[in-house]
């Protein structure tokens, strides 16, 4: 930081008027990113008193996203008395929260980072991409952890993934989105989830993304594979396969817990999610063009009136 100096001592009023500027930019920050947050997640919502737990990570989710996967986030919550590792909290987290994620798709993750990353910080449960990307690396690491695979109608797959993440990933390049994610610092997780979307995963010839631009018939081949590629890599004795419109019972079997007596969480519909889009490009809108355009304006008034 510059500042005019006079006598060797710092002008009082320019440190002054420098803080203040400081202290302007922290807040709006604070208030753009937790803007940001809010239109991200809101119908996100899972129970509030799930909470970070040290008993150990024993569920690893192995399934595509769209696949319930917000619904199995809440309900591993619920039944393990802990937290879930999701795509949001990556989306929620810090810049160190993506950095892993970057690091990890570059093949650069040892077993005892993943321990560290995920039990050591108290989480019970993962599923969703990025994480069940990472399925094989994360049964290295947790070899006693059990293993569930979300799965559903390969057809509604395609055009749930096309409506919802992938159009969100189209939006997120759009300039004022774009210029709106570097002024309140998530162009790394914005890269991130593009990298997960056209990288293929491992023992995959292609990306997610790639495939849903392709066409259904791609994408229902490229589910069909994943869920194979699964089904062979996983004993049988550690693997469900698992739809969420089943409900409890079997995933309460399979964990050998008590079913709840709550319903079973029904989150996240790709009508809410592509509310959320339109709002985050409204919001990009109003803040990288719109406020200043209005600055400009009155400015340009002021002028007019002040040198008449």
């Amino acid at each position: 930081m510059q500042m005019s100096v006079k006598n060797n001592v710092i002008e009082p009023g320019l440190l002054s008027n420098k803080i203040i500027q400081e202290q302007f930019r922290s807040e709006l920050f604070k208030i753009m990113d937790k803007a940001l947050k809010k239109v991200l997640t809101t119908g996100y919502e899972v129970p509030t008193d799930q909470k970070a737990n040290y008993d150990g990570f024993v569920v690893i989710g192995a399934g595509l996203p769209r696949t319930g996967t917000l619904s199995m986030k809440s309900a591993l919550g619920t039944l393990l008395n802990g937290v879930c590792y999701h795509m949001m909290s990556m989306i929620e987290g810090s810049p160190a929260e993506s950095a892993f994620w970057a690091k990890a798709l570059k093949g650069g993750v040892t077993p005892q980072e993943w321990r560290d990353f995920l039990g050591g910080r108290g989480y019970r449960a993962g599923v969703d991409y990025p994480l069940s990307r990472f399925y094989r690396e994360l049964m290295e690491a947790y070899p006693n952890a059990k293993i569930i695979l979300t799965t559903r109608n390969p057809e509604t797959w395609y055009k749930s993934v096309k409506d919802s993440i992938y159009k969100g990933s189209l939006i997120m390049k759009k300039l004022s989105v774009h210029l709106f994610l570097i002024l309140v610092g998530k162009t790394l997780t914005a890269k991130v989830m593009d990298d997960l979307g056209y990288l293929p995963a491992k023992g995959m010839d292609k990306g997610i993304f790639t495939v849903i631009e392709e066409g259904p018939d791609s994408a229902q081949k490229y589910f069909e594979e994943w869920v194979e590629s699964v089904k062979e890599c996983v004993p049988k004795d550690r693997l469900l396969i698992f739809e969420v419109k089943e409900g409890w019972k079997p995933l309460c079997q399979f964990l050998d817990v008590p079913i709840p007596d709550v319903p079973f969480p029904r989150l996240n519909d790709t009508a809410s999610m592509a509310r959320k889009h339109r709002n985050l490009e409204l919001m990009a809108n109003v803040i990288v063009f719109g406020i200043p355009a209005c600055l400009g304006i009155i400015f340009y008034m002021l002028y007019n009136y002040y040198t008449k």
